[in-house]
């Protein structure tokens, strides 16, 4: 779990968009565009979106030699501010580009007048908004020009000097979020530059800001050039199948998966928020080569590329904000939504399947692609033993993790110390095993590629690499020593591209009590949606051999924002639930029993299934996922 903090102050998840164009010209509001009107904000919430980011230039509305900001500008800005909270969003206020006063001017040495703008800026902006409540963000620049340590020293002066002139100001301001703003707001400079965070009377008040234009052939590069041409189709499943020199060749999924780690690793597991501030892929409209089908694919795989980056966003704890400029997805003036697929994608819906007869097809179809159960493990009878199934054909490599002691690095108490996982197959045959991963530089890329959160060289988890074809397989997890303690059990398909070969089936049989439950994570990866089967066995596991079941079991699936979708109590001899059962192969159930189960129809992200118990009994549970194909 991510430490309180670092889930504070924006809504989980996060459905984030900006007003871009509009409040930060320097040439003043409507030069760019139309001004902000209450009917775009309005709908901006009524689409689903919970925050707003409201870029402003201050400096230009300024006397340059008192720095005293325009009264009628500063009630604009609060007018617009009212107008978000009107509806109950959330609201960031920064201090934007503004013709680069600040972001264009960082050196190796603090510049006096800088630091006196910032000062002064900061003490009249805290002092206006003193009484605004939480739901009210001050972010201190937009995307400063840094990219060595010396300026990131300048910088991190200046942010000293935004973060307590705020807070000298009191009221609310006093414990009042703050955001600061990377090295150009990159990710790998904010990895390698950014040592400490400026400092702040109030422990605990302070999130980080990134942007994310990644591939920029992809995002933002407006024509070709002699050294590459741009991207029209990003993502697996949307590549075109003859336009290949259009296809994104660098920063596709594996690629925004391990970016996003470097900032949870960073920041997100140290307590600190950090914030998408921006991102966009813009829509290549008017392009002579691209039209007709092609072209369908191109907006189809855009939203695919956005609903990506804000769901992987929000299940690593980040916090995605749309950049969003008049006319693309709303009409500034009335309100009207201008593009109802991309605010779908970006709200937490579906992005738009990939056209038939043009696009590569089959690895963008919903499938489970990460598979885990955890639950208390030791020797013996106290073995973890986590089932899984591939269907289809071929073979393929698939990632086996025993997780023990960087469990505790996410607050799970008594982990397993040293774990070992041997790899079964249907007859019961060990055909590989490990213990101690050992730092093997082949897994750590694996684990980076597929978004796997980073094992220390050194630790006593146990991972392995192997190839492995259509079939029942069991991984146990298990201890040299008389220890027990919680473990994870983790299998990820590694090679995503191709779903030829599949995972279809989960399952993991462990104690259930007040303290501990029964735990089976998934992923469902690609595009579109899919239906999982999940049950809960505890009575029915008795006609089996099995002693000391649970006696009722409860599920609950959660999405990776910890929002419950769905639960069960009973399954109640469900004839749709019954027909599924035979489906899939699982065995059937009673219709009067306890047992649980639940079909549920997913988007792709990352679900946890928990299963507890309803009267507070102990037993033995199974938990079973099943892709309903």
């Amino acid at each position: 779990m991510l430490s309180t903090a670092a889930r504070a102050q924006l809504p989980t998840p996060t459905y984030g968009w900006n007003l871009g164009n509009t409040l930060e010209p320097p040439s003043g509001e409507g030069t760019w565009g139309p001004v902000a009107t209450q009917n775009v904000i309005n709908a901006v919430a009524d689409s689903g979106f919970n925050t707003i980011r409201l870029p402003v230039a201050w400096d230009s509305h300024a006397n340059q030699s008192t720095y005293q900001i325009d009264a009628a500008w500063m009630a604009r800005v609060k007018q617009v501010v009212d107008w978000c909270y009107a509806r109950n969003l959330y609201v960031i206020v920064n201090c934007h580009w503004d013709g680069g006063w600040l972001e264009n001017n960082i050196t190796d040495t603090v510049n006096p007048t800088i630091n006196a703008k910032m000062r002064s800026y900061w003490t009249q902006i805290a002092t206006a908004f003193a009484a605004y409540d939480s739901h009210l963000l001050f972010a201190g620049a937009n995307e400063p020009n840094c990219d060595t340590a010396a300026k990131w020293a300048t910088l991190r002066s200046y942010y000293n000097t935004f973060v307590s002139a705020v807070r000298a100001t009191g009221g609310n301001n006093a414990s009042r979020w703050l955001v600061v703003q990377g090295p150009n707001t990159n990710i790998d400079l904010s990895d390698q530059l950014v040592t400490s965070l400026p400092d702040d009377s109030t422990p605990g008040r302070l999130a980080f800001e990134i942007h994310y234009y990644d591939p920029y052939q992809w995002t933002i590069m407006p024509h070709d050039e002699t050294w590459g041409k741009t991207f029209y189709f990003w993502g697996q499943g949307y590549h075109h199948a003859t336009r290949t020199d259009r296809n994104a060749s660098w920063g596709e999924e594996s690629y925004v998966d391990a970016q996003f780690q470097k900032m949870v690793d960073k920041f997100v597991s140290h307590g600190v928020p950090v914030i998408v501030g921006e991102f966009t892929a813009i829509k290549r409209t008017g392009q002579a080569d691209l039209t007709g089908a092609d072209f369908d694919l191109h907006v189809a795989s855009r939203t695919y590329f956005h609903k990506y980056v804000v769901d992987t966003a929000n299940a690593k704890g980040l916090k995605p904000i749309y950049w969003d400029i008049a006319g693309l997805m709303f009409d500034w003036t009335t309100g009207g939504l201008v593009d109802p697929d991309n605010k779908r994608a970006l709200t937490g819906g579906a992005a738009l399947p990939p056209p038939s007869g043009n696009s590569t097809g089959n690895s963008g179809t919903a499938h489970l692609v990460n598979v885990s159960i955890r639950a208390t493990a030791g020797t013996g009878a106290n073995t973890l033993i986590a089932g899984f199934v591939l269907s289809g054909a071929g073979a393929k490599s698939i990632l086996l993790r025993g997780i023990g002691p960087t469990l505790a690095d996410y607050k799970v108490s008594d982990p397993l110390v040293d774990p070992s996982i041997v790899l079964h197959d249907s007859q019961g045959t060990a055909l590989v095993q490990n213990d101690d991963w050992g730092g093997a530089a082949a897994l750590s890329t694996t684990f980076s590629s597929l978004g796997a959160f980073s094992l220390s060289a050194s630790s006593k988890d146990a991972a392995l690499l192997t190839s492995l074809s259509a079939g029942a397989y069991t991984m146990h997890v298990t201890t040299s020593n008389s220890t027990s303690g919680a473990a994870l059990a983790e299998a990820y398909d590694a090679n995503t591209s191709s779903t030829d070969l599949h995972l279809v089936n989960i399952s993991g049989r462990g104690a259930v009590d007040a303290s501990s439950n029964l735990i089976a994570g998934f992923v469902v990866g690609g595009v579109g949606s899919m239906n999982v089967l999940v049950r809960a066995v505890g009575p029915t596991l008795s006609n089996y051999g099995v002693t000391g079941v649970l006696s009722n079991p409860k599920v609950t699936i959660y999405n990776s924002s910890g929002i419950a979708l769905a639960s069960n109590d009973d399954w109640a001899g469900a004839t749709a639930l019954s027909s599924t059962f035979t489906k899939v192969g699982a065995f059937n159930l009673p219709a009067g029993s306890k047992d649980a189960a639940i079909l549920l129809n997913l988007s792709p992200g990352p679900y946890t299934a928990v299963v507890s118990s309803v009267d507070g009994t102990t037993g033995i549970a199974l938990v079973e996922v099943y892709a309903v194909e």
